[in-house]
């Protein structure tokens, strides 16, 4: 379960550059995310199986899996740029890629208004 899990997030993040290139594919674009797959594979192989994401089946999920997916992510983003920018301060990589691996930011307030709602 934690290698497809991975392999999930790890391949967010090459559709995230696509996206942002508007799906015009270019090779340096790619090599140059090398460091912060590599960092994000390292983050996701501590992080994720700390919080348990990788233990459960996400056919029947509740609030607390979502909790979890989510803190999951935000600390692979933020230790993966962290870790990229100390190694060659984010060199070629597009400063909205780990942005957009975090969910775009209209879909914040919808997000805060259903984790406090009753």
């Amino acid at each position: 379960m934690l290698a497809i899990d991975l392999a999930a997030f790890l391949l967010a993040g090459y559709l995230a550059l696509l996206i942002r290139d508007n799906f015009d594919f270019s090779y340096n674009h790619f090599e140059s995310m090398g460091p912060y797959i590599g960092f994000s594979f390292v983050a996701g192989l501590l992080f994720f199986p700390i919080l348990g994401i990788n233990r459960s089946l996400w056919r029947y999920s509740t609030f607390g899996d979502f909790l979890r997916i989510g803190a999951a992510s935000l600390l692979v983003v933020l230790a993966a740029t962290t870790l990229t920018f100390a190694f060659n301060r984010l060199e070629g990589l597009a400063r909205a890629i780990p942005l957009g691996r975090l969910g775009r930011p209209d879909d914040y307030p919808g997000m805060i208004a259903f984790l406090l709602s009753d």
